[in-house]
């Protein structure tokens, strides 16, 4: 059963069962509480919200197709999201900048048109629900709280029939402050208010005042995810495992040791061996002299580099899923079967797993959005893979993984975060044929400050406010770090550094693939 809500922002003008209209209920109560309500009355119901001026334009077979009990979809046709681009100063994540033309995972929820069920209402929305706060923060503050507790949240624009551009529902600069402060903190206020003086030229003392008292919301990070049950059999999936690997021959055996003791034995292991000598030859001699339960596709070439090995492997990849793994890692010998089981209670087509070093402690424990992409403790379907590969550009640098899980989301792929099973990372010592790669800005008089494939990544897929609040977080983390104690030649200093690295990233961005 569907619950509409039509509402003008501030309060609902008209509520629909199914289809057909429910002529008693209170409008001059909050649209939150009112849709908590209705929840408590219909907890099997699925909840849709929508402004009045997009009500004839609900794509109610596509929200019955995609309800999902932990999964909350939102679409805002407007230009703009509740909490402006500025939210981007003191928010770091890649959920920020939304790539509208597919599913995305955002936890920037829009009151223009959104979709929950009720029993994930309740459960998320319950502490909000007396706070007075206006539906547009409320869903924000929801959708934010709810993305780190197991609440999965997307933007999808087939919540509507027809898209159509809309003028922005936009919070307040207090509002903005309020949300920084429930979810950061008040110091994280500081120096938003710091980022508006600087950049927005505007000095909003009564919004920082509003906040002092404001308490920091904690997450659950104990918090349970029920996965929806699926039919799919995973004995009859089928499984590649992508291993780069260059000086590591201990290391690699044992985990082709673990891989072949497994309860569900993957199909084929694809090792790209790496050796910088040009005379060499490869040192992996079990690949040919033992016998393996599954085939071994074994490339050793001379060139070097992590993006490299990993495009030749993606190459040969033919089974329905990849297991992007590290050579230096310890697998229980269930691991992949119980990867496969709660994968498969998803739809989702992409999985970070736990990945620790030995006595390391979890801090989450359940199923969530993951804001980055392990490249070697990773398993994604391969419809998901197809037309993708670690960007060259980040080469021998940082991000290209990150950046992986980038290109993944903006074709419309999530990436979630799987708590178990685990997989031990050794850490193993750097193998023996490694050769430091020459970086081109190293000759530089004044070295780059961020790396520049960091500041790649953040050019590619951060808003100018992302960068500049990261701008200054770096600035102020450095400070202490370092022996200019005058704060003038200090800035001066980092500012050189920034440019450097701005130059070389833009450089970089310039370049193929």
């Amino acid at each position: 059963m569907n619950l509409t809500f039509v509402h003008n922002f501030k309060k609902v003008t008209a509520i629909y069962k199914d289809f057909a209209a429910v002529s008693s209920f209170d409008s001059s109560k909050d649209i939150q509480k009112l849709i908590f309500e209705f929840s408590q009355q219909y907890p099997n119901a699925q909840l849709i919200w929508i402004h009045e001026s997009l009500k004839n334009h609900v794509n109610y077979n596509w929200v019955e197709l995609n309800a999902e009990s932990q999964v909350m979809h939102f679409f805002n046709p407007s230009e703009t999201e509740f909490l402006t681009e500025k939210v981007g100063y003191v928010e770091p994540s890649p959920f920020i900048k939304i790539n509208k033309r597919v599913s995305f995972a955002s936890w920037q929820a829009s009151a223009f048109i959104g979709t929950i069920s009720a029993q994930g209402f309740v459960s998320f929305g319950s502490q909000f629900i007396n706070d007075n706060f206006s539906f547009g923060f409320f869903l924000t503050i929801m959708a934010k709280m709810g993305h780190r507790n197991g609440l999965r949240t997307y933007s999808n624009h087939n919540l509507l029939l027809e898209v159509k551009v809309v003028k922005p529902h936009l919070g307040t600069t207090n509002e903005l402050f309020q949300w920084t402060a429930q979810y950061y903190g008040f110091s994280k206020c500081l120096q938003l208010f710091l980022l508006f003086i600087l950049f927005e030229k505007r000095f909003p003392i009564a919004s920082l005042m509003s906040v002092i008292s404001v308490k920091r919301i904690v997450f659950d990070p104990n918090a349970k995810t029920e996965q929806e049950i699926s039919n799919v059999d995973f004995s009859e999936v089928t499984l590649d495992v992508l291993i780069p690997t260059i000086g590591r021959k201990k290391y690699l055996y044992d985990v082709l040791c673990d891989l072949r003791t497994q309860t569900k034995i993957p199909n084929r292991i694809i090792i790209v061996e790496q050796n910088p000598l040009e005379n060499s030859q490869s040192e992996l001699d079990y690949v040919k002299n033992e016998i393996w339960p599954f085939e071994i596709i074994h490339h050793f070439i001379h060139q070097t580099g992590a993006c490299n090995a990993r495009n030749m492997a993606l190459k040969e990849v033919k089974s329905d899923w990849v297991f992007f793994a590290d050579d230096d890692i310890k697998l229980a010998p269930a691991f992949i079967e119980e990867s496969l089981k709660s994968i498969l209670k998803t739809t989702e087509k992409a999985f970070t797993l736990a990945c620790f070093r030995p006595n390391e402690i979890p801090v989450f424990h359940h199923l969530m959005h993951w804001d980055t992409f392990g490249s070697g403790c990773s398993m994604v379907k391969r419809e998901a893979l197809e037309g993708l590969k670690f960007d060259m550009r980040f080469e021998n640098g940082f991000g290209e993984d990150a950046d992986f899980g980038m290109q993944l989301r903006n074709k419309g792929y999530d990436v979630l975060y799987l708590p178990q099973p685990q997989i031990l990372h050794l850490k193993a010592p750097v193998g023996g044929f490694r050769v430091q790669p020459t970086l081109p800005w190293q000759e530089e008089a004044i070295q780059p400050k961020p790396s520049p494939t960091v500041m790649l990544f953040k050019m590619l897929y951060h808003t100018n406010e992302q960068i500049l609040g990261y701008k200054l977080n770096l600035f102020l983390k450095y400070y202490n770090q370092q022996t200019i104690k005058n704060p003038f030649k200090y800035y001066k200093t980092m500012q050189k550094q920034w440019e450097v690295s701005e130059k070389w990233a833009k450089k970089l961005k310039l370049q193929s693939k």
